[in-house]
């Protein structure tokens, strides 16, 4: 049996470690437009390649049917067995899992040395163009071409071009007759109307929520770093994500507590106890001074020298209830994972194709995301495991 595979992403890796591993009579063949396996993977999680979370479930996904489906087949200790079986070697930080090395392109030449180890092809630099399957399976490369039994498709969505990840095959496989589900940057920076400049480069941990004509699309506590034209950070880019699942974003507002662990009440308290102790300099304590100064901008507060018991309760609303207009998500450039991609109306539960009797697809490709955290790896390994035990 000859297997082909498309793309040397995580689920690429995954798929042909885990099909070889399972069949070692096969013969699997790797192809990868770029000169590294896991160009994108080396780059993930800040550089250290967060592979896992222990809390899957297809909440995470935005309730996605298949990861539902697959999730009530392979849990969350097989996936982690499965990576020990490869001896890998993991470690945690809570619910979050990571490589031992806690280093990403480690990582990725990791996966590339077991590969390689079992027998994998590895084929670099080239690029697929076309591919035939009536019902064995023709590959078209820039360079040749190639026989196989069976294909699997991995090769990303649209994010991160500069790492392989550009969405050039989508045409190919719309040709083919399959559905590509609208693709939108997910898990990106945010653009707000309101002018940061002075801000950019400023991180302040705070709660973040969205609104869509006034009703709570998601919110989410952690550090936001402020940008020259908006808001970034973990919690803004799952905001991002949530906000391009919408399907009908209406007035959409990002609203800012820049003090989530006091309630209001106890918010306003604590700065009047202050200001009634040093009313001139109290506000020197609360915030770095060009964030202060544009919360004191926000609520008409700037052009005073001496705050009143007023003025201090307005500014307490103000670092509760900080709120920015929405004008976009930043593009696929500064996007770590793909919104849509291939329709699950097109494949079957073990992410085998409906409409070619040959063909898998794993990993981004398919319209599947999640949030940060571990879930974009996990579904990589956890639609490999599926494929590898189906082919």
């Amino acid at each position: 049996m000859k297997i082909g595979i498309i793309g040397g992403s995580a689920a690429g890796l995954y798929s042909a470690i885990l099909i070889k591993k399972k069949h070692p009579d096969f013969s699997v063949t790797l192809i990868e437009k770029n000169q590294k396996l896991g160009k994108k993977l080396a780059a993930t999680g800040n550089g250290h390649c967060n592979l896992l979370n222990r809390k899957l479930s297809s909440s995470y996904y935005f309730d996605n049917p298949l990861v539902y489906s697959l999730l009530q087949k392979h849990t969350y200790s097989e996936l982690e067995k499965t990576l020990n079986s490869l001896g890998i070697a993991l470690i945690s930080f809570g619910n979050l899992v990571y490589p031992m090395s806690y280093h990403a392109p480690s990582y990725a030449q990791h996966l590339h040395a077991i590969a390689e180890s079992l027998g994998v092809e590895i084929v670099l630099e080239e690029k697929m163009l076309s591919y035939e399957a009536t019902p064995s399976i023709k590959v078209k490369t820039d360079k040749k071409e190639y026989g196989f039994d069976k294909l699997v498709i991995c090769t990303g969505g649209s994010s991160q071009k500069n790492l392989g990840s550009d969405g050039s095959l989508f045409d190919e496989l719309s040709m083919h007759g399959y559905h590509i589900s609208s693709l939108k940057p997910g898990l990106c920076p945010i653009r707000v109307n309101e002018k940061l400049k002075l801000l950019s480069g400023l991180r302040h941990k705070a709660s973040v929520r969205a609104f869509s004509a006034g009703r709570l699309v998601y919110g989410e506590s952690g550090e936001i770093l402020f940008k020259d034209d908006g808001l970034s950070g973990i919690a803004v880019m799952n905001v991002s994500s949530y906000i391009n699942h919408l399907k009908d974003p209406k007035n959409i507002e990002i609203r800012l507590d820049l003090f989530p662990s006091f309630e209001d009440l106890a918010l306003r308290k604590l700065l009047l106890h202050s200001w009634s102790m040093d009313p001139k300099n109290f506000l020197k304590g609360i915030l770095e001074k060009p964030l202060l100064e544009y919360i004191l901008y926000f609520a008409h507060l700037n052009k005073k020298e001496v705050l009143n018991e007023e003025d201090v309760v307005l500014l307490a609303k103000a670092l509760k209830n900080l709120p920015f207009h929405f004008k976009e998500t930043y593009s696929f450039d500064s996007s770590q994972v793909t919104i849509g991609g291939i329709a699950l109306t097109d494949i079957d539960a073990s992410c085998h194709s409906k409409i070619e009797e040959n063909a898998f697809f794993a990993g981004e490709v398919l319209d599947v995301d999640g949030i940060c955290g571990g879930y974009n790896l996990a579904f990589a390994l956890l639609s490999a495991l599926e494929v590898s035990e189906t082919i």
